[in-house]
């Protein structure tokens, strides 16, 4: 699997976590939130097709027993998701804890994905993710309901930020700028 596929997930989950939380912010910052949230996501997008037109480096096939273990885990993230929904909507009267318990359960999948794939950029997209919806999801609870929204516009351009992010960057030759000859 190349890399551009995880970070298509990652900018698309990035630019829906920055609309749909967008909505609770003062109408001032509304809509600017959300632009940037659209051009940075047209900015990845335009970024991963000129670096898909590029060979990908070889990479060791999963295995069968890998692809399986990553496909149970997605389910019972998707589980996890259906019972945090009914959790903080029927069980607790906190219907904002969602975006923060979304962002958790996207950095559990970037945790696998790097597992599973063996790109290291998505472990760190996965902790950094993992962190911000508990950090979130304890400051709702603590201090103020806005940071259930934060969290996820925060998540959403970390996103974007590790779509375009590369393991190794691909940098042309260096040039010697004093006229070297060598």
């Amino acid at each position: 699997m190349r890399q551009e596929v995880g970070s298509l997930i990652a900018a698309v989950s990035g630019v829906l976590l920055v609309q749909v939380p967008a909505g609770a912010l003062p109408a001032a910052l509304e809509w600017p939130v959300r632009l940037l949230g659209i051009l940075g996501f047209v900015g990845v997008l335009w970024y991963l097709l000129r670096r898909w037109r590029q060979p990908a480096p070889e990479r060791r096939p999963r295995s069968r027993r890998a692809i399986r273990t990553f496909v149970v885990c997605l389910a019972l993230i998707v589980v996890g998701l259906l019972l945090g929904l009914w959790l903080f909507t029927q069980v607790l009267p906190a219907p904002a804890l969602i975006v923060p318990w979304i962002v958790i359960l996207l950095g559990l999948h970037f945790l696998l994905f790097a597992a599973t794939f063996e790109f290291p950029i998505f472990e760190r997209l996965g902790g950094v993710l993992f962190v911000l919806g508990i950090v979130g999801g304890a400051i709702f609870l603590s201090f103020t309901p806005a940071a259930s929204a934060l969290t996820g516009i925060v998540a959403g351009f970390v996103l974007l930020i590790f779509s375009v992010a590369s393991e190794e960057p691909q940098l042309g030759p260096v040039r010697s700028s004093r006229g070297d000859a060598s």
